[in-house]
């Protein structure tokens, strides 16, 4: 998985941490006299980290922050010095302006493409709301593609350097300013944790099975927790019985213990399907509630 993910995350910088890494190992044998253990050391620290948590079970990407500054070293350094020896690769700077000119066109285009989309895949968010924050941002990723283009033309790596950091953090700061505010509602539990906490039951523990307990508990103050046993919490909590329960697992829970719950509520979590689940004989679903929601 990190394999896949990390090159992702470096972009823009992943050819020349790539190539950064090259040089690291290159100086375990140095063919001169002259030893530089900077980029070895750099190197170490980046691939003795990633081995590790590529080998532990859990895999975040949260995980590997701290390797993230061995890459940072890396980069620069290699860049450097191949600027300084005059062997500077035209393609690792092409590289990174043609992936802003794509990004840059593909956000300018992006309400269009919104209103192409199926509104259920859009999760209730407007093609013109997309629209005209792809617009600015997009504006600004594909201005900063040229004026880098315009330095590599000219054969100037090191404005191409600037260039590129400055479009790369104009250009992701103005992107994640407009589309946070618009995309974390959706991915948020904060609005079904606070739907969870005015409930009549009051349980002792809520179980999740599939869903992730700690939104719940941050943004509501509700009980939930990591407990696959939906037959024994129905036991203890009764008529108080509640339960958050991914749609794909409920649709393996056993034909018996489905028909003691009732759904009271559905929602689109992210990218989950979470169903809130009572039990069956306690209470039919509170039409002051509105109904069940994706």
């Amino acid at each position: 998985k990190h394999l896949l993910r990390m090159p992702l995350l470096l972009l823009p910088w992943t050819p020349a941490v790539l190539l950064g890494a090259l040089a690291g190992a290159r100086a375990w044998r140095p063919r001169s006299g002259a030893v530089d253990l900077g980029n070895a050391r750099a190197l170490a620290w980046l691939g003795v980290l990633f081995l590790f948590f590529s080998a532990i079970p859990p895999k975040r990407d949260l995980y590997l922050l701290v390797a993230y500054p061995a890459a940072a070293l890396l980069a620069p350094r290699w860049l450097l010095q191949a600027i300084r020896s005059g062997r500077f690769p035209p393609g690792v700077g092409w590289f990174g302006t043609g992936l802003f000119m794509a990004l840059g066109v593909v956000l300018l285009l992006a309400g269009p493409i919104a209103a192409g989309l199926d509104p259920e895949a859009l999760q209730g968010l407007e093609p013109a709301a997309i629209g005209w924050r792809g617009a600015l941002a997009g504006g600004v990723l594909l201005t900063g593609a040229l004026v880098s283009a315009r330095s590599l033309a000219r054969r100037a790596p090191l404005a191409w350097i600037r260039a590129l950091l400055g479009t790369w953090a104009v250009g992701a700061t103005l992107a994640t300013a407009l589309y946070c505010p618009l995309i974390d509602p959706l991915k948020s539990a904060r609005e079904l944790a606070q739907w969870l906490a005015q409930q009549p039951e009051r349980p002792r523990r809520i179980p999740c099975l599939g869903v992730q307990p700690e939104g719940y508990r941050f943004y509501g103050g509700v009980p939930t927790t990591r407990d696959r046993d939906l037959a024994a919490a129905l036991e203890t909590e009764g008529k108080e019985f509640l339960a958050l329960v991914r749609t794909r697992e409920y649709e393996t829970l056993d034909a018996s213990l489905r028909a003691r719950v009732r759904i009271l509520r559905s929602a689109r979590v992210g990218s989950r399907d979470v169903l809130v689940l009572g039990a069956a004989d306690a209470r039919q679903h509170d039409p002051e509630a509105g109904p069940p929601q994706r």
